[in-house]
Order: structure tokens, then sequence, then C-alpha cells
């Protein structure tokens, strides 16, 4: 069983900071989301099935995965803390616009989404007035997510750190990670090749050829793994619908100026809870 999680919302820096944790010697990250306590399926099929998703696990003391979904309801909370009760959580959060921002042109990417940004946040904020929470918003509203797990962990189980902050310079992520380590109770003094970041968004070229990738990547996983032909194939193909340049167009000045005002009540629960500064969101 794993006794670490990164806990945080999808587009945070999950992904870059699972791959770096793994460098250490003393540490095992799946190398995939598991969605195991997040979804009914998966967790109906028990603990073996879950184990079984660790493949590769080589004694190491601290065995771990990230699953950004596990944070949006308290159930899932619940569900990690009935079979993992010590687990440390590792928490990084992204400024809450960037994050759903990205988080859009991630769907888009997938083929997932085809309304314009600016639309989707009027009508997901009056669904989240209504009480309905979901959408890119609902997964920036922090303060909700660490108060789901604060009804079954200790907070001196949590260790909290900022998207910005990790990855504002070598010096800092170096020393964010160091700080992970100490809590973890493993050595701090190893060398972490900081350089690659996992991840990131790149649109593609055509949104329907996209889905049928997708669809595609779906099915197919157990055949891409081998390193073979078929899966060379299906690379080449991924590369060649996706954009050369990284990234997505700026968000619109009033866009960004309505949504610095919803988020700024939560951001402010979110610092009473937890010591991290998020008034630069702002």
């Amino acid at each position: 069983m794993p006794n670490i999680l990164i806990v945080g919302a999808m587009k945070s820096g999950t992904s870059t900071l699972s791959y770096h944790l793994s460098q250490h010697p003393d540490i095992f990250m799946a190398d995939h989301e598991i969605h195991f306590f997040n979804n009914e399926k998966h967790y109906s099929k028990g603990l073996d099935w879950y184990a079984n998703e660790f493949s590769g696990y080589q004694n190491q003391s601290i065995i771990g995965e990230k699953t950004p979904n596990y944070c949006l309801k308290k159930e899932y909370a619940e569900n990690i803390a009935k079979i993992i009760p010590s687990a440390k959580l590792i928490w990084i959060l992204r400024n809450p616009i960037d994050r759903a921002y990205s988080d859009y042109w991630h769907a888009y990417k997938k083929g997932r989404e085809n309304r314009a940004f600016k639309e989707v946040i009027e009508e997901e904020m009056k669904y989240i007035e209504l009480g309905k929470l979901e959408g890119y918003l609902y997964r920036s509203l922090y303060f909700m997510h660490v108060e789901y797990f604060l009804h079954f962990f200790p907070k001196k189980q949590m260790f909290f750190t900022t998207f910005e902050e990790y990855t504002k310079d070598f010096n800092s992520t170096q020393k964010i990670l160091r700080d992970i380590f100490v809590f973890l109770g493993i050595n701090p003094d190893i060398e972490i090749d900081v350089s690659i970041k996992k991840n990131v968004t790149v649109l593609p070229k055509n949104q329907k050829i996209q889905k049928i990738i997708d669809r595609i990547t779906k099915f197919g996983k157990p055949f891409f793994k081998n390193g073979g032909q078929v899966a060379q194939l299906y690379h080449k193909m991924i590369a060649f619908n996706y954009k050369k340049e990284v990234g997505y167009p700026s968000m619109d000045l009033e866009t960004v100026s309505n949504l610095q005002k919803f988020f700024k009540n939560p951001n402010q629960k979110l610092s009473k809870i937890v010591n991290i500064n998020t008034s630069f969101w702002n």
C-alpha cells in the first residue's frame, strides 16, 4: 500500500512533482493516475487490484501515487483514511485562475470542450452559487478540498506548497524537494534533476483527429508500452497533430478581473486553514 499521496487539482504540477520525487532512491511513485479511491468500479475491486497498480516496486521505503481528483469529494478522503490512515499527503496548489484556465485548455485539447472560456465560467459561477460543486472553478476552490481531508487526517500529516514557489527557479524547487524529503523522514541530501516538466499543455492542430487519438489511447494502452513499431507509430501520430508551440492563448483582462473577484474570499479562507501565502494569486 502507498504511504504518500500527492493531492491537488489537475494542472497544478502534480505530474512534475511526482516525477521529481520518483528520482529519490527511497521513493517509488506509480507512473500513472490510478483513480482507486474516487472510482467505485476500481474501489470495488479491492486492495489486490490497487496493489497490482504499483508494478515495478523494488522495496523502496516510500510508495506513492498521484491522482488529482482525490481532493474533490469528502467521500474520497474518507476512503483513503479507511485504508491508509497514516498516509502523508503532499498538496501542490496553483493560482486558481491559472489552474482553471489550464484545465479548460486541457479539456479542449482532449476534445471535451468547445465552448468559449468566458461562457463556461459565467455558467459555472451560477452553478456554484446554487451549490452544484463541479467544473473548472470548483476544482480551484482549494479551501473546500483541504477541509474534506481535515475531517479525517491531522494537519501534521500534510505538506503544502504552491506551484508558483515550486517552479520559481532551480533553488526554490530543490529547497521544496528537500523539505518534502524531511517531511517523509528520508535522506534530504539527494540530488534531483528538475529540468524536466511533465504534462505540459500543447494544443492539437485538429480537435476531431485528437478525439480519435484519445479513443485509441483509451483502448490501446497495453499495445503502446512495449516500445515496438505499433507504439512508435502511435507516438508519431500524436506528435503530428500537436502544434509546435507550447501553451495556449492569453486570457482577456475582463475575465481575469472577474475571476480575481470570484476567488478572493476562497483564497483568504485557504490562507486561514494552511500556512501558505495566497495574496500574490490576486
